[in-house]
């Protein structure tokens, strides 16, 4: 749990692990101005809407780590205004990135691949840009349900299973 203004830095984004066994959240952020890079972040529960990273809290920065083997990479949850560039996300059991209630984020420049669920999720989150991500080999691509005034400029989504990228506003 992270829950102070603080810059975690991984000497190696390939080789800096933070490994959750399989139990929980791996890293919860609930501080705002939080900035993560350089780690590997993998093996969450496998309990529906576990993440690698889960933020409760806005204003963060997560940038250049990696993120496997969890429910969700990461998942910004009832939060906003945070930013997520250049990231690998893949091999998550449900979804590489799930914006969830949170407004203004930027997704800039990730990589999210072979995620079962969605490589970008966006669900009830609003003013969000998309941009320059490269979304392949997901059960969906970019999927935004009830989610409006999003910007999605210049990403890649090939070879997903449901869609490249899905709107829905049920």
């Amino acid at each position: 749990v992270v829950n102070k203004i603080i810059n975690l830095i991984g000497e190696d984004r390939n080789t800096t692990i933070i490994d959750g066994n399989g139990t929980g959240d791996v890293v919860n952020v609930t501080a705002d101005w939080v900035n993560i890079s350089g780690f590997t972040i993998r093996n969450s529960s496998s309990v529906y809407m576990s993440g690698g990273l889960k933020i409760y809290s806005v204003h963060n920065g997560i940038y250049n780590c990696n993120f496997s083997y969890n429910w969700n990479g990461i998942w910004s949850y009832q939060s906003g205004h945070n930013i997520i560039i250049n990231n690998i996300v893949s091999n998550n059991n449900y979804n590489g990135i799930l914006s969830y209630e949170s407004d203004y984020d930027n997704i800039t420049n990730n990589t999210a691949s072979n995620n079962n669920g969605c490589g970008i999720r966006l669900m009830g989150s609003n003013s969000n840009c998309i941009t320059d991500n490269v979304v392949s080999n997901n059960g969906k691509g970019i999927y935004l349900l009830l989610s409006s005034n999003n910007n999605i400029t210049n990403n890649t989504a090939s070879n997903n299973n449901g869609c490249g990228i899905c709107m829905y506003n049920l």
